[in-house]
């Protein structure tokens, strides 16, 4: 009951972080994509996953998005970054046995690895969620993002399992350089 209690707090807050408001976009920071810091920014995941029937060309080799094992969902700015929070701005992509992924975003992508991937099923109001944490490592990156290679990823999520194959995804992914 108490693991119960402390996951679901832990989503509650996530969920409040997700629809948190960012500071208005000023001039200064309506130029280019960038992260707003050299060494970090946050990115919000959100969305139902869709399968990736033909994948882009993402100039990365360590994800083939056309072996039919991918599926993506929405990529939105979260903290660190200029603009707003309420258009995506990029894609994610991941495999099926939830071991590499690509973030696809205005400036360039990056590919990381999975290197742990905990979680726990949370029943709530007769909703499935699975609540957990994930920690990367930056395999490969172009454009702005070619110095996060062998950087990392920790990533706070609360999916909504609607099926089998159905799943709504907010999750944070703090990166890091």
């Amino acid at each position: 009951m108490k693991t119960q209690l402390r996951l679901f707090v832990r989503l509650l807050l996530l969920m409040a972080f997700a629809v948190a408001p960012l500071p208005p976009r000023t001039e200064a920071s309506a130029g280019l994509f960038q992260p707003a810091t050299a060494d970090s920014f946050e990115l919000l995941l959100e969305g139902i996953y869709e399968p990736v029937v033909r994948g882009p060309n993402l100039g990365l080799t360590q994800v083939n998005l056309d072996d039919g094992t991918y599926a993506r969902t929405k990529i939105f700015r979260f903290a660190k970054l200029p603009g707003t929070t309420n258009q995506p701005v990029g894609n994610f992509y991941v495999n099926a046995d939830i071991t590499l992924c690509a973030y696809q975003l205005p400036g360039g992508t990056f590919a990381a690895r999975f290197t742990d991937f905990t979680y726990e099923n949370v029943e709530i109001g007769g909703q499935l969620y699975q609540v957990g944490t994930a920690e990367l490592v930056i395999l490969e990156g172009n454009g702005i993002y070619r110095s996060f290679v062998n950087g990392s990823i920790h990533m706070e999520f609360s999916t909504q399992v609607i099926d089998d194959v159905t799943f709504d995804e907010h999750c944070i992914c703090f990166v890091h350089r």
